[in-house]
């Protein structure tokens, strides 16, 4: 695990420089902040990352990685937004 630590934390740091990156590129098109951006954000992440690997797999990798992200909204909707601005946002 030791020699490991490297290589793990690049791989987290790439990931999350993509997944910021792509958030704040969706945040300046769209000309809004919402959580669609996040859900948008991590598909995507998960298909860039996977592309090396085909274009099915890259797929699949943005369909789990939004699965997630939709699942973790929900389940933290009630800490993470309240009640009263998730009409607004669409939900």
């Amino acid at each position: 695990m030791k020699t490991r630590a490297p290589v793990l934390g690049g791989n987290f740091a790439v990931w999350g420089g993509l997944y910021s990156t792509f958030d704040c590129m969706l945040i300046g098109i769209r000309k809004k902040e919402d959580p669609w951006n996040s859900i948008a954000s991590g598909a995507i992440t998960g298909g860039v990352l996977m592309a090396r690997a085909g274009w099915v797999a890259s797929l699949q990798s943005a369909v789990v990685g939004e699965i997630r992200i939709v699942v973790g909204l929900f389940v933290c909707t009630d800490s993470a937004f309240p009640t009263r601005n998730l009409a607004a946002m669409g939900f």
